[in-house]
């Protein structure tokens, strides 16, 4: 497409593939994931979150479904390499929790989660709306990277908070959470349990 909207004809219908080994110079390989037509992620396929256990890599990612326009879930796909990437049987793994909220029209936020593995679980964090008409993170935690637990929302904030990415450094774990309705950086010494605080952008 001319632009960036998903929307648009060609664009969010794979993921782009790309390697290095100075971070500098890249080499692009096929695209991967293309969405599949009539499907949960017929419409679009985005904002890929990939973490390696066990000697294999897991990728969540969004699709946006072409039979229900707006409706999101969360699917996983699996590689022992990076290249080649099977979709898991049960896609898919996460839908919206029950606190979040659904339109009538059909349009469902549940988009953009991050995945980060804390002691002997993993807890995955994903855009959604609060049945009051809020943004929130939704957190779920889960010990196989395939069956999630709801833990309700870790942050209650402004209208379509997306792309979480959460992260540890020096012992405290941090949020960043952005759109064009406003952006936060936010804290916490468990990314579990919380509290999230607020920190200011420096």
């Amino acid at each position: 497409g001319k632009g960036q909207l998903r929307v648009e004809p060609g664009n969010e219908k794979a993921f782009g593939h790309a390697t290095s080994k100075d971070l500098k110079t890249w080499q692009h390989h096929p695209r991967i994931l293309e969405a599949v037509p009539g499907t949960w992620e017929g419409m679009v396929v985005s904002a890929p979150s990939v973490i390696q256990h066990d000697g294999t890599y897991y990728m969540f990612y969004t699709g946006f479904d072409d039979r229900v326009p707006g409706k999101q879930t969360i699917g996983l796909a699996t590689s022992q390499d990076l290249f080649d990437w099977k979709r898991h049987p049960g896609n898919p793994v996460y839908e919206v929790p029950e606190w979040a909220e659904r339109r009538p029209d059909g349009w469902i936020d549940c988009r953009d989660s991050h995945v980060l593995k804390y002691g002997d679980e993993f807890l995955l964090f994903t855009m959604v709306t609060h049945k009051e008409g809020k943004g929130a993170i939704a957190l779920a935690s889960s010990k196989n990277l395939i069956d999630w637990k709801d833990l309700g929302p870790a942050v209650v904030t402004f209208k379509e908070p997306d792309s979480p990415s959460v992260f540890e450094l020096q012992g405290i774990f941090y949020m960043f959470i952005s759109s064009a309705y406003g952006k936060q950086l936010l804290c916490a010494a468990n990314p579990k349990t919380g509290p999230w605080e607020e920190i200011p952008f420096r």
